[in-house]
């Protein structure tokens, strides 16, 4: 818990990659945000939905995933749900 406060709710802004570690669908896309995150030179810290329940059901992003997700201040600010490489790509731009 302490993990996930110092990298999403403490920061002044951050968009992290909310995801099921039990989809494979997910886990695939796991892999095309690290790229592209990478690419562009930016840090998008990763949190296994399934795992962390409690957070995502906290921020009510258990529907939404896998999804790109901007915190501000600790307070969801834009919930990006991506399905293929191509939205990430378009989510990142």
């Amino acid at each position: 818990q302490l993990h996930l406060r110092t990298t999403l709710l403490e920061p002044e802004s951050v968009t992290a990659f909310f995801y099921s570690s039990i989809d494979e669908k997910q886990v695939k896309l796991l892999k095309a945000v690290e790229d592209a995150a990478k690419a562009k030179g930016v840090k998008i810290p990763l949190i296994d939905g399934y795992r962390n329940a409690r957070m995502t059901e906290k921020l009510e992003l258990s529907a939404k995933m896998p999804a790109l997700v901007e915190l501000r201040k600790g307070a969801v600010a834009k919930v990006t749900t991506v399905a293929s490489e191509a939205d990430v790509q378009k989510a990142l731009a």
